[in-house]
């Protein structure tokens, strides 16, 4: 129908976590099984009031749309942070030794603060170390770092009103992956922003104007009233994640 959008849940029996969460998420919603964009803002309107619940769906729907599944990760490189827990190991170890040997040893005071700020630098090093990207001190696997800078790459393309000018598809069937590709890396709005420059008509590129308004309202319920208001929202470019899904 015209402004509104039927989700239709077709298997709710998937192994990906993410993908479960996502099912469930939208089950909330569902109707024998279907999301109804046209029912979803009644339905919030409702639980406006309870903040609780709307908070609860707030978290979930951010987490969706914002948080990486991290064993995802773990398939495609290898994490670096076990190196730097052993820096920090270390450095407890030398900090509790320091200030054991400066009770046992008193004239050795200025020799051993030094140890003790030593120590402690290193320990402050380590903890800032174990929160920076895991890519900073890993590495990965076999040829996947490379995947990862042709997906880039393809993404600065669907990105560029100029490059899809000129490597722009013949194939309307084309059109419709580099859609679903380009939703999937964030930037399915500029792809629908080329679709019409360029005069392409496909009826699925309808779907990405519809999605953030479906549900930004989960997220403008749920934020207290500010006095500049609430302008926060989702672009076009979003969505969710994860692989094949279990919903069409």
């Amino acid at each position: 129908r015209d402004g509104d959008l039927l989700i239709k849940i077709v298997d709710k029996n998937v192994d990906d976590r993410y993908e479960r969460r996502v099912l469930r998420f939208l089950s909330r919603f569902s109707v024998n099984d279907t999301v109804d964009t046209r029912y979803m803002k009644e339905r919030i309107e409702e639980l406006k009031d309870d903040r609780i619940r709307i908070s609860e769906l707030s978290r979930e729907l951010r987490y969706l749309v914002s948080s990486p599944d991290r064993r995802v990760a773990l398939k495609f490189m290898i994490s670096g942070r076990s190196r730097v827990a052993v820096f920090m190991i270390v450095s407890i170890i030398l900090l509790v030794v320091s200030i054991m040997l400066a009770d046992l040893i008193p004239g050795a005071g200025l020799m051993i603060m030094k140890a003790v700020i030593g120590s402690g630098v290193l320990l402050v090093q380590s903890i800032v170390a174990i929160f920076a990207p895991s890519t900073l001190f890993g590495r990965w696997k076999g040829v996947e770092y490379k995947e990862k800078l042709e997906w880039d790459a393809f993404r600065r393309l669907l990105s560029d009103l100029a490059l899809i000018r000129r490597y722009a598809p013949q194939d309307l069937s084309m059109w419709g992956e580099w859609l679903v590709y380009g939703t999937a890396l964030g930037v399915g709005d500029k792809v629908v922003e080329a679709m019409k420059e360029l005069n392409v008509h496909l009826p699925e590129a309808s779907i990405l104007t519809v999605m953030p308004t479906t549900f930004r309202p989960i997220i403008t319920v749920a934020s207290p009233p500010s006095k500049g208001g609430v302008t926060g929202g989702f672009g076009a470019g979003g969505g969710f994640g994860g692989g094949g899904g279990g919903a069409r």
